[in-house]
């Protein structure tokens, strides 16, 4: 908790991965390293408010 708000910090995690299918690593595109989400919905479903902290639970 900072300033009496709840925060989520976590690793990206690798932007390529195999492709069995087409036997390639394919490069799937995501946030940078360290870049904080804002006004938006975390890949787990978490809402994000404008000030990058967690909406309700």
């Amino acid at each position: 908790m900072i300033n009496n708000k709840w925060y989520y910090f976590s690793a990206v995690q690798r932007n390529i991965k195999y492709n069995n299918e087409t036997g390639k690593n394919e490069y799937y595109p995501q946030k940078p390293y360290g870049s904080m989400y804002i006004n938006e919905k975390t890949p787990d479903n978490y809402n994000i408010g404008n000030d990058g902290s967690l909406i309700g639970n």
